[in-house]
């Protein structure tokens, strides 16, 4: 189902624009909108995504997940695991999954998921996951002020990948993954979430507006949530910007 029907460009502004517009005109579950090269890849809180030309990952899918809009922050988490066990597979390397949507090698951000959703009060109509991966930049190919803090799978595996392989293997994994969550929510996907996690036991600062908390995470739930233990007592948070600084 995942990945059947798929719409290639050679260059577009966001995968996730595109496929925000087949998902209004009903487009199948599980349709892949992927691009060589991205002029405003998107990020969370309007970030850019650098999409370079031909080293990246750069795609979308659209999803008709039966569930509460209360419940649509675990299936960035679930493409996170995703993505984690499919960049494993090349190499015993380092890989973290920081909350809410980052993958991380070595510390460093690797790939990055921008989920958007239309939904009702109580129904999701469609979600757009769109997925950024650092495939096969040097690290020259990174601007100056990304060097220190983003990387790639080559860097991490001293090895080119195979980016057609890559896809493959990580539409093999998200199928997997979504149908489990269909069925049963973050539960099963949250084992895996957990062991990856780059942020357990660890003092933060979680930003939100203007408000800034600070606590230890010890969890992360069954809707997704970062549980964490302040001072005020142990509190779930939905979304926040991270520091470990």
């Amino acid at each position: 189902m995942i990945g059947r029907k798929i719409y290639a460009y050679q260059t577009v502004q966001s995968t996730n624009t595109i496929a925000a517009q087949l998902a209004a005109m009903k487009a199948p579950e599980g349709t892949l909108v992927i691009a060589e090269h991205q002029t405003r890849g998107r990020g969370r809180l309007g970030r850019e995504w650098h999409s370079p030309e031909k080293v990246g990952l750069y795609c979308s899918l659209i999803l008709y997940p039966k569930i509460h809009p209360t419940q649509a922050p675990g299936i960035s988490l679930m493409t996170a695991v995703a993505l984690a066990e499919t960049i494993n597979s090349y190499d015993d390397i380092d890989v973290k999954i920081k909350w809410p949507n980052d993958v991380l090698i070595s510390g460093m951000k690797a790939a990055g998921i921008l989920t958007e959703l239309s939904a009702e009060l109580d129904r999701v109509e469609y979600v757009i996951v769109g997925v950024g991966v650092n495939l096969n930049q040097k690290r020259s190919d990174f601007p100056p002020e990304l060097r220190e803090t983003a990387t790639s799978v080559r860097i991490g595996t001293k090895e080119k990948v195979n980016r057609r392989e890559f896809l493959q293997r990580f539409l093999r994994n998200f199928e997997k993954e979504y149908f489990v969550f269909r069925k049963s929510g973050l539960k099963e996907a949250r084992k895996s979430l957990l062991r990856y996690s780059a942020l357990l036991n660890q003092e933060i600062k979680l930003k939100m507006g203007r408000k800034t908390i600070t606590g230890t995470v010890i969890d992360i739930d069954a809707l997704g949530r970062l549980v964490l233990d302040t001072r005020e007592g142990i509190i779930p948070f939905n979304a926040g910007e991270v520091s470990t600084h």
